[in-house]
């Protein structure tokens, strides 16, 4: 047992140690205020993998007749509920459908969709994946062979670069032409798969946003400060590492040649798909080749310029877009309400909780186009 001198000693030598570490970080700027890593982080993490109960299911809606329901105008969808009842998924996707086969007949061009909510809170992981490839794959097989363009509607939160590469890729290898039409917001990876295409319409309230990469929720410019941070605590208060939140990068493997990392595979995805398709630099003279290569330089320094932005869901307006550089084209009048009312009608069917049997599921993602409609459930 320890004696009363020796307890003395021991409180002393605590409160001493205690002392010297709040001189440290008062001299040295570091903060010891201790906050758990889950409030830190807002209790939410990159998941590992995509999260259990049947969520990886394909789910083909069953092709109901939704004809009863009119929403002729994006306005109508509370009006139709009062007037109709609820209507069902099948109902809705119906909807979607119909909106899907009246752009084809304006613009005479094949129509694939992924809608996974960007702007609203919904449960489960919507973020894009490689999940994602072998359902947008399903679509394609729809459209014949010896079809050229194609239009992609797409409205999503980011996700991995990876998989939004793949994707685009898929497409790309498939058709000689691709449309991007933008019914909504389309953030950080998303927008930059809209660099791949030929061609980017947006609706009037569409947005775009950086395309930092993150890491553990974290943009690798905030990951690259805090590893900093904690490469101060190191020498010169170890003892206080304990309390500190950054020190979670170190302590998950991140490194700082990791985060540099990921910041250059991001930068020479979006450089490649904006000089390879949407400004076409190889096609053009070598005096024009400069010039756009600058351009490019510019436009994906914007976007990946987290310090400039301080966000990572900054969302970027059509103006702004075009103001940087991006050849960003308008919908008109009759495009811009089709697409309003294709983003409330996924909206409804993200935000609704449905039943199947006596279980209860959300859903994360849409997939659509004028045939079918496939719908990746999460139960709760």
């Amino acid at each position: 047992m320890l004696s009363t001198q020796q307890h003395i000693f021991g409180a002393i030598y605590k409160a001493f140690s205690n002392l010297i570490s709040k001189l440290f970080m008062r001299i040295f700027g570091l903060t010891y205020e201790e906050v758990t890593w889950e409030k830190y982080m807002g209790n939410w993490h990159e998941p590992d993998s995509i999260p259990a109960g049947n969520d990886d299911e394909l789910y083909e809606v069953f092709l109901e007749d939704g004809s009863n329901y009119n929403y002729d105008t994006v306005f109508t969808i509370e009006n139709s509920k009062q007037k109709f009842g609820n209507p069902s998924i099948g109902q809705l996707c119906w909807l979607l459908r119909k909106i899907c086969q009246d752009i084809m007949k304006v613009r005479n061009k094949q129509i694939i969709g992924y809608f996974a909510g960007s702007d609203i809170p919904s449960p489960g992981y919507r973020e894009i994946h490689n999940e994602d490839v072998r359902y947008i794959a399903g679509l394609l097989k729809d459209i014949n062979n010896n079809v050229q363009s194609v239009d992609f509607i797409l409205s999503s939160p980011g996700g991995f670069i990876e998989a939004s590469k793949k994707i685009t890729d898929m497409i790309r290898n498939r058709f000689e032409q691709l449309s991007f039409i933008l019914p909504g917001g389309t953030y950080s990876a998303a927008t930059a798969m809209t660099f791949a295409g030929d061609e980017i319409i947006m609706c009037s309230y569409a947005n775009m946003s950086p395309i930092n990469p993150r890491v553990n929720g974290i943009d690798t410019y905030l990951g690259k400060q805090y590893y900093r941070t904690y490469k101060r605590y190191a020498t010169f208060a170890p003892w206080a590492l304990k309390h500190l939140n950054e020190a979670k990068i170190v302590e998950n493997n991140v490194t700082m040649k990791v985060l540099r990392g990921l910041e250059k595979n991001v930068y020479r995805v979006a450089y490649n798909h904006l000089a390879t398709h949407l400004f076409k630099v190889k096609q053009k003279t070598l005096i024009n080749q400069l010039k756009l290569m600058l351009k490019i330089k510019k436009i994906v320094k914007y976007f990946t310029n987290f310090k400039k932005h301080l966000s990572h869901n900054v969302p970027f307006s059509i103006k702004e877009l075009l103001e940087v550089g991006l050849p960003i084209k308008t919908a008109d009048c009759i495009l811009d309400s089709q697409l309003m009312t294709i983003n409330n009608i996924c909206t409804e069917i993200v935000l609704t909780t449905w039943y199947n049997g006596g279980n209860k599921y959300d859903v994360r993602k849409i997939f659509f186009n004028d045939k079918r409609c496939y719908t990746i459930k999460f139960y709760s």
